[in-house]
């Protein structure tokens, strides 16, 4: 991978010009990161100094970052109540299983009626619980023989049922019961999320002992 320390270069496949690159830029990355060959052609279009990331330098610099990351998640959730009766190592060990995922606003985590497969923990954003409620509506028009004509409609609509918010899990009950999602769970906002899968759940030591 390089790194552009100053001047400007240009990005062309296939003869074509597809980029330009500058200051700070870091073409070559995708390469990395895909263990793909080359497809591109790098051109100086002024003089330019680079700097050179070797593919064995660069991987122990993600492995440090991912390392960085599980550890930060350690420490997150190491303050969830849920986790109080975990030790050090388990804790690590559970961070190392756990995923993340980022959703954008209204985007949905879950919906009611979906199998239950992962249990959930806020770490920033804000979501909505909703859950879905049945209504009966119904017309009524008076008869010449001055008796009624009914007519009835079952409308499903969805209630507001309370807020998920940073530091708050959620999920659990569905995986201990193995039943589906009794809720709908919807961003408010860019959130991020830290996802254990069931199989993970019910490893970690006596863990459906506190939910």
């Amino acid at each position: 991978m390089y790194i552009i320390y100053n001047g400007v270069v240009k990005c062309c496949l296939n003869g074509t010009e597809v980029a330009r690159y500058q200051t700070y830029d870091t073409p070559g990355q995708a390469a990395l990161t895909g263990a793909k060959t080359r497809t591109a052609s790098l051109i100086a279009m002024t003089s330019v100094h680079v700097l050179r990331l070797e593919v064995e330098d660069y991987n122990l610099i993600m492995k440090g970052y991912a390392d960085s990351e599980k550890e930060g998640i350690a420490q997150f959730i190491e303050n969830i109540p849920i986790f109080k009766h975990l030790d050090v190592f388990q804790i690590r060990n559970l961070a190392y299983h756990v995923q993340t995922k980022q959703f954008v606003k209204g985007e949905i985590v879950y919906q009611e009626g979906d199998s239950a497969e992962s249990f959930y923990i806020l770490r920033n954003g804000l979501l909505e619980v909703q859950t879905s409620i049945i209504i009966e509506k119904r017309n009524m028009w008076p008869l010449p023989d001055h008796s009624s004509w009914m007519s009835a409609k079952l409308l499903r609509q969805m209630k507001y049922d309370g807020l998920v918010k940073p530091n708050e899990y959620f999920g659990e009950t569905e995986l201990i019961k193995n039943c589906k999602r009794y809720n709908t769970i919807v961003c408010l906002e860019h959130s991020q999320l830290l996802i254990l899968n069931k199989t993970d759940f019910f490893q970690c030591k006596n863990l459906r002992e506190y939910c």
